[in-house]
């Protein structure tokens, strides 16, 4: 399987990935391993997720700074402490400005019901994309404090090589790199 856009991302800018993909989320439950900055890096533990607050729907929004993709799947992957709040519903939005929404996917499903599972998901919107928000409306663990929580390991967004355009001509090497990346992640 290919590298997806985020991870492409992480390996060509290291720690530098917050000038390009700028997170914003409800509220993180608090301390190390539930930081939200945790979804930018996959060399992080294999506890260390995102978790959030318990609030009604809580949300993950995802902005490309500089970038537009368009995206044909997506990737969820759940952490590994049990059965706590893994997503069963939700709601996938693009935009191409951050400000106007269009729904690109909503699910209803058992398939992340669980500990360390990673599963793929169609997109079928074509359009290009500046910002991807996941809104959760429901989760595995309805229970006190755990009710209304957003938990997740990784969230990765996969396209086409060619559909990754950028805003600017002097981005051009950069889409380049990322391209050859999930290129050479194929056959890997």
């Amino acid at each position: 399987m290919p590298n997806g856009i985020l991870e492409s991302f992480y390996r060509l800018y290291d720690s530098n990935i917050k000038d390009q993909i700028k997170l914003t989320a409800t509220e993180e439950w608090g301390g190390e391993y539930n930081a939200l900055s945790n979804l930018l890096n996959w060399d992080s533990c294999l506890s260390c997720r995102f978790f959030s607050k318990a609030v009604i729907n809580p949300f993950l929004q995802i902005e490309f700074v500089d970038t537009f993709v368009k995206v044909n799947r997506y990737s969820l992957e759940t952490h590994v402490d049990g059965a706590v709040s893994h997503p069963t519903k939700w709601i996938l939005y693009g935009s191409k400005d951050c400000n106007e929404w269009t729904i690109i996917d909503s699910r209803e499903t058992q398939e992340l019901a669980g500990y360390n599972r990673k599963k793929f998901f169609p997109i079928h919107y074509k359009g290009n994309i500046r910002c991807i928000k996941l809104v959760q409306e429901n989760n595995t663990f309805q229970y006190l404090h755990y009710n209304n929580t957003l938990a997740i390991r990784r969230i990765d967004f996969y396209n086409t090589i060619h559909d990754i355009t950028y805003n600017n001509k002097s981005s051009f090497l950069e889409s380049v790199k990322i391209s050859l990346m999930i290129l050479t992640s194929e056959f890997n």
